[in-house]
């Protein structure tokens, strides 16, 4: 699984994806979030400190499988030779890929990280003294959601009308039908 996520490409965020990289509260998607985990590369940013949460303290977590767990100590181990081995490397990652800046959010850059069954979403600082974030999600769940009405509907009243025939084209069609 190592050489799987060692290929694995780190792309900065794309839009829609932005809440992907805070905490989930309960409700749509809550289901899929594995977990978080946050970081910080201590006062001299080249020391490793990391915390893990689960969605809901205190419950298990059957997302959290062996499997699961085997997969992102891959990632770690990717991230951990790239993009968060210490503070200046996060730092100079985040400047490199101006595209990942999140909006409305000073010094705060996402990214993503796909497997074949989970997204990584790595919400990273330029700030020095700023916690950096993984959030991990099922893959196959957030695949099998269907739009909620209420985005159906948003994406239905911003689509470009469909062009509207004249009759002249009417008529061409039904010469040739005849």
């Amino acid at each position: 699984m190592d050489d799987e996520i060692i290929g694995a490409e780190i792309a900065p965020w794309k839009p829609g994806e932005d809440k992907m990289l805070y905490r989930q509260s309960p409700g749509e998607g809550f289901h899929r979030w594995i977990g978080r985990l946050r970081g910080d590369f201590g006062s001299a940013g080249d020391q490793f400190y990391h915390a893990w949460f689960d969605p809901r303290d205190g419950e298990s977590n059957a997302n959290k499988s062996p499997e699961f767990q085997a997969e992102f100590q891959s990632v770690m181990t990717t991230l951990r030779q790239s993009v968060l081995k210490n503070y200046e490397a996060m730092a100079l990652y985040c400047c490199a890929n101006p595209d990942a800046k999140l909006p409305g959010r000073d010094g705060r850059f996402g990214f993503k990280l796909e497997t074949e069954s989970r997204q990584y979403f790595i919400n990273c600082t330029t700030l020095r003294d700023d916690y950096f974030y993984i959030f991990a999600y099922d893959k196959p769940a957030r695949e099998r959601e269907q739009p909620s009405v209420h985005e159906t509907i948003t994406a239905a009243r911003s689509a470009p009308p469909a062009p509207r025939k004249t009759k002249s084209e009417d008529k061409h069609k039904t010469d040739i039908e005849h």
